[in-house]
């Protein structure tokens, strides 16, 4: 798991995640934070990828969160992928 707190900017989340390019499909995180948004890796055999939770962003006041479960292989319709949000949730209120 890789993690980084950084100042958050005035970009929205979700132009944050879509410079990761076509290869990613991006949607919004509703409870976390004032603002949210998760990329999802797209599978691609060819480079033995496959689709998962690349990174969760979040987005509080002036603090930028980012959550990326490496080789996790989180989905985002698991409980993984829950617990993921409850850490983010966790993590940001104590920030």
């Amino acid at each position: 798991m890789i993690i980084s707190i950084s100042r958050a900017g005035t970009t929205h989340i979700r132009d944050t995640l879509s410079i990761l390019g076509s290869g990613y499909t991006i949607l919004d995180v509703t409870g976390l934070g004032d603002e949210a948004a998760v990329a999802v890796q797209q599978a691609n055999p060819k480079f033995g990828l496959q689709e998962g939770v690349a990174a969760l962003h979040v987005k509080k006041g002036n603090i930028f969160l980012h959550l990326s479960p490496v080789r996790l292989n989180i989905q985002t319709d698991n409980a993984e992928f829950e617990k993921l949000k409850i850490l983010a949730a966790e993590m940001i209120e104590k920030l």
